[in-house]
């Protein structure tokens, strides 16, 4: 009897699958190597700004990242406001825009220097401070806004709008920035360990 031998057209198909089985392979590990290398770049671009070892370097990092935060949209905020209130109120809404917003602009700008001028306080006084802060800035606004008031050629609306934008722009962006830094929630100083204790039983 003779042995059935396969042919080679019908060998052909077996050696295509084959050849497709192991380029899905070959692709499948490419892929699977890629995964962590894009994962150890990701950890390499988060672990950039080293992390604080105490309240004071941690507080800092947070005004740093909020100043990088906050410059750009309140500068837009502000020259969208002046143009803006420039093509509707003329020379008066220009000059009323640029106030309000720089007035906002700085008392932006001091939330900032606010919180480097108080990393060497502890956590009651940096609360006190922070309060008061806010206090003292609403406070300067809203005097800003009622003694401009009185001014005759003053634009309210520019004034008390672009003054409100600037704010909420900052707003915004100190509260973003804050959420996106990544600080531990309790820095423990570092303690010295002993030499380790053996029990016997």
């Amino acid at each position: 009897m003779s042995e059935h031998k396969p042919t080679p057209a019908a060998a052909a198909p077996e050696n295509a699958a084959s050849t497709a089985h192991d380029g899905s392979a070959t692709a499948a590990e490419k892929v699977s190597s890629a995964e962590p290398a894009a994962e150890s770049a990701t950890e390499v671009e988060l672990n950039t700004v080293p992390a604080p070892t105490t309240h004071a370097q941690a507080q800092l990092l947070v005004a740093d990242q909020m100043w990088r935060a906050m410059r750009w949209p309140v500068l837009g905020a502000w020259v969208v406001g002046v143009i803006t209130w420039t093509v509707v109120g003329g020379s008066s809404g220009l000059w009323s825009s640029l106030v309000g917003g720089t007035v906002a602009g700085l008392s932006s700008l001091g939330t900032v220097l606010l919180v480097r001028r108080t990393v060497n306080l502890n956590v009651q006084m940096l609360l006190v401070a922070a309060l008061g802060g806010f206090v003292v800035k609403m406070f300067v606004l809203l005097v800003t806004l009622v003694l401009l008031r009185a001014v005759p050629g003053v634009h309210v609306l520019a004034l008390g709008t672009t003054m409100l934008a600037v704010v909420l722009v900052s707003a915004a962006a100190e509260t973003i920035s804050f959420r996106r830094t990544k600080i531990p929630t309790l820095i423990l100083p570092a303690q010295d360990s002993g030499p380790a204790g053996t029990s016997e039983n």
